[in-house]
Parts: C-alpha cells; sequence; structure tokens
C-alpha cells in the first residue's frame, strides 16, 4: 500500500509581489516544488497545487474577508506528468514536481486586523492508488499577495523625495517635520526630525516626540446603505519628557489633522483644571532627531492598502506640548502621510524600452541593476 507516502510543499518565495495599482498591474507568479515521498512514482495518480483564500482556523478571532479565488497548476493526470512540468528523481523514494501559478494583478493583498483579515495559501494535494484503496496526502502554506507601486512611476518619485511639512500655530510656535522619505519598509528604522521654533517669549515645552499612526477601515451594510467603519492605532510611539515636566498624558481622541495644519488640545486633570507646569523655556529654535524602528509585518503593523474588501494607511506624527506664557498648557501635533510598502530585495529591474534608448545608443548597468543611458 501507498498509506506511508508523504507530500512537502517548498514555495520559492513567502510572497507574491504585484507591481501598480488593481487595475494596472500585470499578472506575478508563484513558483515552487512539490517532494512526494513514494516507493512508486506510478502510484501517483494526480497531483495539483492550488491557490486559495485562508480558511477560519479553529479558534481563530478574526473573520476572513478575502475575495473568492481558486488558481491552479496541474502537476499529474491519470498517473501521467502533464508534458509542460519538469519532473525528476530527487532519490529512489522521492520524487520532485516544479509548479507554476499566475496570481492576477487585480488581487487584493494580504492583511490582517483585530477583527478581519485577508490572506491567501497554498495547498498540495497528491492523489495517490495503494494495494486496496485510494488515499490523498495534502500539504498546505500560507503565501502573502503583497503590492508595490513601479519604481519609476511619478508617483514612486515624488513619494521618495524628503519631506519637509511645516506649519505655525496662532502666530506664536512654528512646527517643521522632516523625514528622508515618505516610504517606510517594514522591520526597518525611519530616521526623522522635528524642529521647534517660538515665534513669542515665554513659551515653555513640556514634551515632545514622534508617534506613526495606522488607519484600518472597511465598509460594511448598515440599515440597507454601504457605510465604513474604521480605527486608528498608535503603531510606533517616541516620546521625550523635558526635565521639571508634569508626565501626565492627555486623554486625546482618534482625530487627526493634516500635514499643513497643527491640530492642538488642552490638558486637563481630573478635575478639570489646567495643569501646572513648568517645562523646558524655548529661548531659541530647538530640535530633536530619532531613529522609529519600523515593526514586523502582519503582527504588528500593515501595509497601505488602497483597493480591497480592507484599506490601510498611515500618518507620521510630531508632537509637542507646550505652556503659553499664560501658563496654558496645549498639546499640538504635525501630521503628514507616509507609505508602509514591502521591501523589493533586487527583485524587479526595470529595463529602458528599446524605443527610448536612442537608435542603439550603449547602455551600462548601475550598482543597483537599474540600466542608464550614457
Amino acid at each position: 500500500m501507498l498509506s506511508s507516502a508523504s507530500v512537502r510543499l517548498y514555495p520559492d518565495s513567502s510572497d507574491v509581489v504585484l507591481y501598480g495599482g488593481p487595475r494596472e498591474a500585470r499578472s506575478a507568479l508563484v513558483t515552487g516544488r512539490v517532494v512526494v515521498s513514494t516507493r512508486n512514482v506510478d502510484q501517483v495518480k494526480s497531483l495539483l497545487v492550488i491557490l486559495r483564500p485562508q480558511r477560519q482556523r479553529l479558534f481563530q478571532s478574526q473573520h476572513p474577508l478575502t475575495p473568492p479565488l481558486f488558481l491552479h497548476a496541474k502537476l499529474v493526470a491519470d498517473g501521467e506528468t502533464e508534458p509542460h512540468v519538469i519532473h525528476s528523481s530527487v532519490s529512489e523514494k522521492e520524487h520532485e514536481w516544479r509548479f507554476t501559478i499566475g496570481v492576477p494583478g487585480a488581487t487584493a493583498e494580504t492583511v490582517f486586523c483585530s477583527d478581519h483579515y485577508v490572506a491567501y495559501e497554498l495547498i498540495a494535494e497528491a492523489r495517490t492508488q495503494g494495494t486496496f484503496a485510494g488515499a490523498v496526502q495534502s500539504k498546505t502554506c500560507p503565501i502573502a499577495v503583497k503590492r508595490a507601486p513601479n519604481t519609476e512611476s511619478p508617483w514612486t518619485i515624488l513619494a521618495s523625495e524628503p519631506v519637509s511639512e511645516s506649519a505655525v500655530w496662532r502666530s506664536k510656535i512654528e512646527l517643521t517635520l522632516v523625514a528622508d522619505s515618505r516610504i517606510i519598509h517594514d522591520s526597518q528604522s525611519m530616521s526623522v526630525r522635528g524642529v521647534i521654533r517660538p515665534l513669542e517669549k515665554g513659551i515653555s515645552l513640556v514634551r515632545a516626540g514622534f508617534q506613526i499612526i495606522e488607519k484600518i477601515s472597511r465598509k460594511v451594510v448598515l440599515f440597507g446603505s454601504d457605510q465604513t467603519i474604521g480605527q486608528s492605532d498608535v503603531i510606533v510611539d517616541n516620546t521625550i519628557n523635558m526635565p521639571n515636566a508634569s508626565h501626565d498624558q492627555p486623554n486625546n481622541g482618534s482625530s487627526s489633522s493634516s500635514s499643513s495644519s497643527i491640530d492642538t488640545r488642552r490638558i486637563l486633570d481630573a478635575d478639570n483644571k489646567l495643569l501646572e507646569n513648568t517645562g523646558l523655556p524655548l529661548t531659541q529654535e530647538t530640535s530633536a532627531s530619532r531613529c522609529l524602528p519600523i515593526p514586523k509585518i502582519y503582527t504588528e503593523i500593515q501595509y497601505d492598502i488602497h483597493r480591497g474588501p480592507i484599506r490601510v494607511n498611515h500618518e507620521l506624527i510630531f508632537f509637542v506640548t507646550v505652556i503659553d506664557k499664560m501658563n496654558t498648557l496645549h498639546n499640538l501635533r504635525l501630521a503628514t502621510p507616509v507609505f508602509v510598502l514591502p521591501r523589493l530585495n533586487g527583485r524587479q529591474i526595470n529595463l529602458p524600452r528599446y524605443e527610448d534608448t536612442d537608435m542603439d545608443q550603449l547602455v551600462e548597468s548601475s550598482s543597483e541593476g537599474k540600466l542608464e543611458r550614457d
């Protein structure tokens, strides 16, 4: 019998990257190999690799919102390896088949939020024939669908430029937020700098810092109409407290400000009285620089998603708490959008179109792997 047969699934990558928006992106390929352990390869009657929505696991509190999808690659049918499939014997008892599955460019990206998720899995399914009865062996592994912009698109070029946003609050103080780029990557770090410029005397600084806010939303049908519900979470928080300052935190809501304005809140204690504070006197321009660690993807932060059942966007916040000369405490925020995108690791190399090379003019390879004209 072949009851001892086993199946192993080895995708070449744990993710597949779609380049461009859902309406413009081309298909991408999921490739890999399936290894079946059996004494007699002729007993493998059917071998199929399927890409499908990830099924909800036992005791999983999140509910799936993955759109329907069923993509497959047939490797063995009726005991015969398909003509286009590469098959080899690893050893006397192990046999390997290569597979390729095309993923449409409009496929929704993988995302996990507190209540719902969009996710996919690969499953290799082998049907074998034994002495008395057939058997089915399968192996499943997750596969993430990611989306990245085309590296030469105008959007990418603009988003990659250095960030410098400034705003003035009541002609009393000017805040400036500086960053290397609006594009950030998971499991890396982001260098930021905040500048505080007093425009009048008598202002003191209580605290300053930086945050990355993640906003997740989805559409639901309530009372017969489409409505959008969402949540906001602080993903990264780096606070600098000044000496001799009260460190009570404000009871902030989830509202946000645009990149060209400052949001202000007065901080109250339990008796609804303004907190007394001293802070650090601002007699000249003051700046603070930090290196913000970006968390691990899917468990602590999600990629930006602008179309799909679940949408995600992010803001970079520079916040300060100041006391004016009337001894009134104010919490100020300067916000600007940033984009959490997957790292490409050189997987996309843009070659120039023939008609853009000035009629066979010599090109050379740069260190980044792009081809540029002389």
